[in-house]
């Protein structure tokens, strides 16, 4: 499925698989046609009188333009409950789908608002190229509250749920944190909006 109103076109990497395949030199390619979403919305009577419940979008900088694509289709504005909505923000890859870090800002920042429950998976301190998350970051850490019935207390630095306090800040603080394009350091956000 693609954001828009037109299918597109794109190659698939046969031979690969996994975190940034999409930085790949040498692979088998095959080229496919995914179809719009707007098509599939409102070319459905179900999708005219019910929503979906869940989505999990983690498309490496995309997410911006399939957020606006989803609201513009759907107009989650004028839903009686929201979708729980599962998303990796990758804002230092937004450039490569065509948007700003001011435009992809402004939209999660729209979205977050709608929710009330939002929570942040506390992935890791320090990412596996050994550079340091967003929420290793002070400022950031503020804005996260521990969330004992989510996981247990004592669960890996990976299973850590935390609660946001604030969207739109820590928001603005992984993005910067992309922004600034330091190789030590990250503002990757992988965030659970649940209600």
């Amino acid at each position: 499925v693609t954001d828009g109103e037109k299918e597109a076109h794109f190659e698939v990497f046969r031979d690969r698989c996994g975190m940034n395949w999409h930085l790949a030199s040498k692979t088998v390619k095959t080229t496919a046609t995914a179809v719009a979403l707007s098509r599939i919305i409102k070319g459905s009577a179900a999708a005219r009188t019910t929503h979906p419940v869940f989505a999990k979008i983690d498309v490496d900088g995309g997410e911006a333009r399939i957020l606006k694509s989803i609201d513009e289709s759907i107009n989650l504005g004028s839903l009686r409950a929201l979708p729980e909505v599962i998303i990796e923000i990758n804002a230092r890859f937004w450039k490569s789908f065509g948007t700003t870090y001011e435009e992809g800002e402004a939209i999660f920042r729209a979205f977050g608002a709608r929710y009330t429950t939002i929570y942040y998976f506390d992935a890791y301190k320090m990412n596996r190229y050994g550079r340091s998350a967003c929420e290793a970051q002070p400022a950031a850490q503020a804005l996260l509250e521990p969330c004992p019935r989510c996981v247990p207390a004592n669960a890996p630095a990976g299973m850590q749920i935390k609660r946001v306090i604030n969207f739109a800040k820590l928001l603005a603080i992984c993005v910067k944190q992309d922004r600034l394009g330091d190789p030590k350091a990250h503002g990757q956000m992988n965030v659970w909006f649940a209600g």
